[in-house]
């Protein structure tokens, strides 16, 4: 039997596809760690910024979403004359040496009013 180029075009097709399949839980690995390894340098710039005072007081909410990705958690308080939302960021220290520490961010009416560590 003898193969056409469309034989060959199948063959490669499946051996990529089979290829593929085989690597994608090594992918789904390495896309995990590129997360955590984006996660932990924004966390590490909110530190540096806020230390340095980078980000002023009366930054927006968006801005900050923007540049430092999604909170961790959220917590919300509020009543008919004033609201507030504190953001908790949660990373590894600076020093590497796997203590965890967290930022929080305190916002009123949707500007950043204070920060604690």
């Amino acid at each position: 039997m003898s193969l056409t180029f469309s034989h060959i075009a199948v063959i490669l097709a499946v051996c990529g596809l089979l290829s593929g399949c085989a690597s994608t839980k090594g992918t789904a690995k390495q896309d995990k760690q590129l997360i955590l390894e984006e996660k932990l340098r924004k966390f590490s710039d909110l530190s540096s910024q806020l230390k340095t005072q980078v980000i002023p007081l009366g930054t927006l909410t968006a801005e900050i979403r923007s540049q430092f990705g999604d909170p961790d958690d959220v917590f919300r308080s509020g009543s008919q004359v004033s609201s507030m939302e504190i953001w908790t960021y949660r990373g590894i220290s600076a020093n590497n040496d796997l203590n965890f520490e967290t930022i929080q961010l305190y916002f009123e009416k949707d500007k950043l009013i204070t920060w604690k560590y």
